[in-house]
């Protein structure tokens, strides 16, 4: 005979870590493995076999996340997390603007965000809205658990010079972005895994 509460309790982790792709990698391959797999190998996540990884790509935009969110809903006290970068992070920003009550218990990590205020590519450079970037600020209020918006300095991404014509800032924000956009795996992020300051 089987308890009522036996049939009722979920055998399944449905909390997962999910990893959106951005413009430059539509499917978001590796981006678990930025920050030295901080996200990747916390069992809040990716379970004990580090295996609850669900991919969004790039194209699906900010409803691909939100479908991930929804196929994957934490049970009390659990929490899902949001990793992505570039303009993957610029889709996730699009969803924080719906300042939706049900991210309460989602942690993003918006790395490189285009769309970070007063210096993102997206938002220093809104024209570009034209061919897709996302020209709305990310959000400094949202019903996330946490938000980490990382930026890098002097990179186009994140950190767009103010001054287009310059030639200079031009050619230092282009090296910037050369030189981190493939290195994120060796970034130390000074968070914990939950997204609280680790400082």
């Amino acid at each position: 005979m089987t308890q009522p509460a036996s049939i009722s309790a979920s055998l399944v982790d449905l909390t997962a870590l999910i990893v959106v792709g951005s413009s430059t990698n539509p499917s978001g391959a590796g981006v678990e493995d930025f920050f030295g797999g901080k996200f990747r190998d916390d069992p809040t996540y990716t379970g004990i076999d580090h295996d609850d990884i669900i991919r969004v790509n790039f194209w699906d935009g900010p409803a691909g996340i939100r479908a991930a969110l929804e196929a994957n809903p934490p049970g009390p006290g659990e929490k899902n997390a949001v990793l992505a970068s570039g303009w993957g992070a610029a889709n996730a920003s699009l969803l924080l603007l719906r300042n939706d009550p049900e991210l309460s218990d989602t942690l993003f990590v918006l790395d490189n965000d285009v769309a970070r205020p007063d210096g993102g590519f997206g938002t220093r450079y809104p024209w570009f809205a034209l061919i897709g970037v996302n020209p709305n600020p990310t959000p400094s209020q949202t019903p996330a658990s946490w938000v980490v918006n990382t930026g890098y300095e002097y990179d186009y991404n994140s950190n767009a010079p103010g001054y287009v014509l310059n030639p200079f800032s031009a050619v230092n924000a282009l090296a910037a972005y050369l030189t981190t956009r493939l290195n994120q795996a060796d970034l130390d992020l000074p968070v914990n895994a939950d997204g609280t300051p680790s400082v």
